[in-house]
């Protein structure tokens, strides 16, 4: 975190041409993620109630998370926020931006995108303009919805991810392909680019195969410094694990 924090430093500066830029607000976000979450209100959601499904490793290692939040002092309770499923919206923005972006491409050019890519431009540029409309109107819905549900709560723990990595030659986990949504097993990042909340992903913990499992916690607009902080103070909390993975990897090594 004090890495993110060294990088947010600079990033977070405006640039002239970004016309949509915040004002410099001078916030050294390194000299202030170290003040702890006591006394903090946290909401943990392990669906965020629209989640079809989520890896049982996951659901415990989050949980077990959320634990160690209420042993630093802060007070930790289950609760959804009131929103239906981003993802419609989302992807109707999301393809309406690539239509856009890549529009400029010439057929060849296309031809080379894939047809994912390809297929997910022409849904865009088959939405109408009411459609479009809608689905803006839609979005600052959603972040009506957060911005109440943060009235309540200073931040929200939820999975990062629905499931641990897989291979890397699939869109998606072979236990999702019931849902016929090669998206199924994203359902907790998309919330919050709609509604331009910051978030920070830390890991958690593994799986009984040595793999990460994501926490991703999540704050008001704006308040950027205390997500650091949150997860500044979990990452001190967590005792100190080497991946299986990796501790298997170096056994090899010392031993070859």
């Amino acid at each position: 975190m004090e890495d993110a924090a060294v990088v947010l430093n600079v990033v977070a500066r405006p640039d002239p041409r970004d016309v949509d830029a915040l004002p410099d607000d001078g916030v050294d976000y390194l000299d202030r993620i170290g003040a702890g979450v006591a006394g903090l209100r946290i909401a943990l959601s392990l669906t965020l109630g629209h989640a079809r499904e989520v890896d049982a490793e996951v659901a415990r290692a989050v949980k077990e998370a959320a634990r160690r939040f209420s042993e630093l002092g802060a007070t930790v309770e289950e609760s959804d926020p009131p929103i239906s499923d981003p993802m419609p919206v989302f992807k109707k923005l999301f393809s309406a931006g690539f239509a856009h972006s890549l529009g400029h491409l010439t057929a060849a050019q296309l031809e080379r995108a894939g047809p994912r890519l390809l297929e997910l431009m022409e849904g865009g540029k088959n939405l109408t303009l009411a459609e479009y409309m809608r689905a803006l109107s839609d979005r600052r819905g959603l972040a009506q919805a957060m911005a109440v549900f943060h009235e309540r709560y200073d931040l929200l723990l939820t999975p990062t991810l629905a499931v641990s990595a897989f291979q890397a030659d699939r869109w998606a986990p072979a236990s999702f392909e019931k849902y016929g949504d090669i998206r199924a097993w994203v359902p907790f990042g998309n919330l919050f680019n709609m509604s331009q909340q910051p978030a920070a992903s830390v890991c958690c913990g593994y799986t009984s195969d040595g793999l990460p499992i994501g926490l991703q916690i999540a704050g008001r607009r704006f308040e950027d410094v205390l997500v650091l902080r949150a997860a500044r103070a979990f990452e001190q909390a967590m005792p100190a694990r080497v991946s299986p993975l990796a501790e298997a990897w170096e056994n090899e090594q010392d031993a070859g």
